[in-house]
């Protein structure tokens, strides 16, 4: 009796330790569901009915932006792009496409998660808007104009909810003038996907519609081989890389309409053979938005084209391989290679890093249906979703899912209630509704409600952050646009993962992957601790001023404007009385905040001498092939109230950049005034700027003078200001 308790005690203990090696899964469903319910949030225009966010029904969504035209053209509609109202044609028509690509090769995830209905209609939201933002459309390449960009840096200085807003909206297009064949080149995907999609619904007239305005923008592509841009001095969202770029935009679209159209088949193998002979193309190791040869790749492996060995042999054994190699340990040069962190997330870009590691898991999603190695494509899909939903860490960047989610998005509307009571009055870069007051809860929707540091109040479910630094840190600040903003063009390629991971977790796909097996909700152990965020609100001024001495913690602001500012009244510059540890420095993280930021990496020596006569510093950005690098030079003293010269110099694989936007941007030594002046590099990438007399510091105070460049931007980033320099200082005698 007793050696069979025994044998019974053992055998639960093996089956205990059996169940403990396997890991509960995701629930990929629900994760995929949730990703249309953010981009339910994110709709502009009339709001139809069926949105899950509507105001009538107990939501926080209400229509808005009911006027936006183009010379009388109805633009209403659409899908906003980020944690702004700006609406623009290059993400969503890539990301539009993409979502169409996980549906059509994971449709049984979608029919299980009963999301397919929801994601039809989101599609067509999208489409029709896009049909609308084809301006003028024409048989003739010449005469066709595209919606490149609707509204700029308007958008970016208003606080409040979308139905208030009062700012301009100014619009962008690409015609004959301007080109645009990378732009361009995503409308044409964007139809030709959506053709594919309506006509398996059977919705053929619709197809139709859409793959006509497909063949017009190809051949506008075509006939324009070139990357957009705004006009000079003009604020731009999303600007292209690589000037050959364009070339993978045209095999992407050409893929797509290759799957609606045989006859473009032929074509679609020639400009894939095209992209993939452009080194820079062939070499770069992102997928999103500017950067789309993977997507048709895959497209072509699907498909069995000619060209496909070769995409395989791109796709598979050279980028899926970097990838997967977690043998390449963190910290590396940023968008140069891909590194692991401690915990285990596979790091590429320093802007929305998440964005590019989802999109990659799509990739590989997708080679676990078709290419050689399908399992280990499959298992590292999943180990990078672990990371992402926090199952794998105790650390979630997937709002609405997981432990220790984000709770400051980068998100204008979310920072504010829910519900309101008109009237609603123009207040302080947003509004101020009937018993608002103040900040936070009840507070105001304007700007010093979205820079107080309080949780948002509205949770935007389904929304995936831009995501940690090479050291898994996560500063949770809402201002920090690089980590913590949103965006349509974030969550495509997560969501497609998502449905991948779904339907091989159907199939039993995941079951031999480490720990796998277990199927179900979305809990999940959490071996390592949590990564719990610090609070990003620096620590009280005992006393104040330059003797208070406090020491703010890395990852902490320690600068800025408005929010989180110890003072009762803060300029744009360093908190006066606080420092950072040790091996940190209070770093510009953007024009509004400072962060405290680990100790800075070694940069080569400036080809170039100082360009003002005084002291130059290049960026924080390591000099690297594929990275810009950011110059700023002012003179080291200057005669007080007096006007100095400022120059910059930008630089792209040493070479120079023409034609890019610096802002300097000048903080006096007490953090109470600031300046901000724009220029355009030369010929020689060489910006040049006056300071202004009224700009010009006291005898015996100082200033700071610093650069960024919505232009020079590190590949696959979204171009706000993408770089920023170290600073220089300046002596006023």
């Amino acid at each position: 009796m007793g050696a069979m308790r025994a044998c019974v005690i053992v055998a639960l203990l093996f089956i205990g330790v059996a169940a403990a090696r396997r890991q509960k899964e995701d629930d990929y469903g629900k994760i995929l569901s949730m990703s249309y319910k953010f981009y339910e949030g994110q709709m502009s225009g009339e709001l139809p009915p069926w949105n899950q966010h509507l105001y009538s029904k107990g939501g926080w969504r209400k229509s808005a932006h009911l006027k936006d035209n183009y010379n009388g053209v109805d633009l209403v509609g659409g899908f906003y792009d980020a944690g702004d109202y700006l609406k623009i044609s290059h993400p969503l028509g890539w990301g539009v496409s993409n979502l169409i690509l996980s549906m059509v090769e994971f449709k049984q995830a979608y029919d299980d998660a009963n999301v397919w209905a929801t994601a039809v209609r989101n599609m067509k939201w999208a489409t029709d808007w896009l049909i609308k933002a084809h301006v003028k459309a024409s048989d003739n390449p010449r005469d066709n104009v595209f919606i490149g960009q609707l509204s700029g840096k308007n958008d970016h200085h208003y606080f409040g909810r979308p139905e208030h807003a009062y700012n301009e909206r100014p619009i962008y297009v690409a015609d004959s003038s301007t080109g645009g064949a990378d732009l361009v080149g995503e409308f044409a995907a964007a139809y030709a996907a959506g053709a594919v999609l309506f006509k398996a619904e059977g919705q053929a007239a619709y197809a139709n519609v859409l793959y006509k305005h497909a063949k017009q923008a190809f051949a506008f592509a075509e006939a324009h081989p070139n990357t957009w841009k705004v006009p000079p001095g003009v604020f731009q969202a999303y600007a292209s890389y690589w000037p050959e770029g364009y070339i993978a935009h045209l095999a992407w679209a050409s893929a797509w309409m290759c799957k609606y159209d045989a006859d473009m088949c032929p074509t679609a193998n020639k400009w894939f053979n095209n992209a993939l002979a452009v080194n820079n193309l062939r070499y770069g190791l992102g997928y999103d938005w500017d950067s789309t040869l993977p997507g048709a790749a895959a497209l072509m492996i699907s498909m069995s084209q000619p060209s496909a060995s070769a995409a395989k042999q791109y796709l598979e054994d050279y980028v899926l391989t970097k990838w997967e190699n977690s043998g390449n340990k963190c910290p590396q040069p940023s968008y140069s290679t891909v590194c692991y962190t401690p915990k285990g997330l596979a790091y590429y870009s320093d802007w929305g890093t998440l964005r590019n590691t989802g999109n990659m898991m799509f990739m590989a999603a997708l080679m676990g249906k078709y290419g050689n190695n399908k399992q280990a494509h499959i298992c590292w899909a999943r180990s990078q979703m672990r990371y992402i939903t926090g199952t794998a860490t105790g650390k979630s960047y997937l709002i609405g899912y997981g432990p220790d989610q984000p709770k400051r998005p980068h998100h204008r509307q979310s920072a504010c209630s829910a519900r309101y009571t008109e009237p609603c009055n123009p207040f302080n870069g947003g509004t101020c509704c009937a018993g608002e007051s103040g900040v936070g809860v009840g507070g105001c929707c304007d700007e010093s409600n979205f820079r107080n540091p309080h949780p948002a109040q509205i949770v935007l479910a389904g929304a995936l952050v831009g995501g940690p630094d090479q050291s898994d840190n996560y500063p949770d600040i809402r201002e920090d646009y690089q980590r913590s903003e949103v965006a349509f063009d974030y969550n495509a390629g997560f969501t497609g993962a998502a449905a991948g991971l779904a339907q091989f977790a159907r199939s039993g796909g995941l079951g031999s992957c480490p720990g796998g097996g277990s199927s179900g909700g979305g809990g999940g152990s959490a071996p390592n601790p949590p990564s719990n965020p610090p609070p990003n609100t620096p620590p009280p001024n005992n006393g104040g001023g330059n003797g208070g001495g406090k020491t703010i913690p890395d990852w902490q602001k320690c600068g800025g404007i408005e929010g989180n500012c110890p003072a009762s009244s803060c300029g744009d510059g360093k908190w006066n009385g606080f420092s950072c540890k040790s091996g940190s420095v209070c770093k510009r993280q953007s024009e509004y905040f400072w962060m405290c930021t680990p100790g800075t990496r070694t940069l080569a020596a400036p080809a170039a001498t100082p360009l003002a006569g005084g002291a130059t510093a290049a960026a924080d950005q390591p000099a690297v092939p594929g990275v810009d690098l950011l110059e700023v030079s002012a003179p080291a003293a200057a005669p007080a109230g007096s006007p100095v010269q400022l120059a910059a110099s930008l630089t792209r694989m040493g070479a120079p950049v023409s034609g890019a936007v610096v802002e300097f941007v000048v903080a006096d030594s007490t953090g109470n005034g600031s300046a901000t002046v724009q220029a355009v590099t030369d010929r020689e990438g060489i910006a040049r700027a006056v300071l202004p007399v009224e700009a010009a510091g006291a005898a015996g105070s100082s200033s700071t003078v610093s650069a960024v460049t919505p232009d020079g931007k590190a590949m696959g980033a979204k171009g706000t200001v993408a770089l920023s320099s170290a600073e220089v200082g300046i002596t006023w005698q």
